[in-house]
């Protein structure tokens, strides 16, 4: 990953852990997370917080088949609606290559969920599949999160919000940008401490010309 997994990984009925190319062929770049399951219909959760409900947003997720995987596919978690209006560039895939995952939903809680789940090959017990990387966008986007950072994704690309988070979990650099600002007042805060909901800190005064 060029930047690591944003947002937290929970996985169902199987475990996940850290790699890197030091210690596998298996990765793209710097680092991924590899999911073992052992049973179909499970997965990876990619959680978020702080999104506002009725908004459309976006998962992307990089992944790869390794091991006992038939096909790999997204699905909605809590707090998820399928977006009809918005077409999806791959939700299903049985792709053994790096290749990029979308989902396109309108948030229906603050919290969200979205399911990252294999499908095994007939006769296997166990399944093997890594995340390179993950996100979700606010609105119909298709970024590939592993080529993007908190400077490069800009506006379009952040989560919009009403004030400073107070909840969630964030790292250090994360960037939010403030959906109404005022004069004199923050078009965007940054993560200074990693945390829950870590230490934020205004930038970048707006001002009426």
């Amino acid at each position: 990953m060029k930047i690591g997994v944003p947002h937290a990984l929970t996985v169902t009925n199987g475990g996940i852990v850290n790699i890197t190319d030091e210690v596998t062929d298996f990765v793209s770049s710097d680092r991924s997370i590899k999911a073992t399951i052992t049973a179909s219909f499970h997965g990876v959760n990619l959680n978020r917080t702080n999104l506002r409900v009725g908004k459309v947003y976006t998962a992307v997720f990089k992944v790869k088949k390794v091991l006992g995987i038939d096909w790999l596919y997204l699905s909605s978690g809590a707090g998820v609606s399928l977006s009809l209006k918005y077409p999806s560039t791959l939700t299903r895939s049985n792709d053994v290559n790096y290749h990029t995952l979308t989902y396109t939903f309108t948030a229906t809680a603050t919290t969200v969920a979205i399911k990252l789940q294999g499908s095994l090959i007939d006769g296997q017990t166990q399944g093997v599949f890594l995340v390179d990387a993950a996100d979700i966008f606010e609105g119909y986007n298709v970024f590939d999160p592993s080529q993007q950072n908190n400077a490069a994704l800009g506006v379009q690309g952040r989560l919009k919000v009403s004030a400073a988070p107070t909840s969630g979990t964030w790292e250090l650099g994360n960037k939010v940008t403030m959906s109404s600002p005022v004069a004199g007042g923050f078009l965007e805060y940054v993560c200074i401490t990693a945390g829950s909901p870590g230490t934020w800190k205004g930038s970048v005064k707006y001002k009426f010309n």
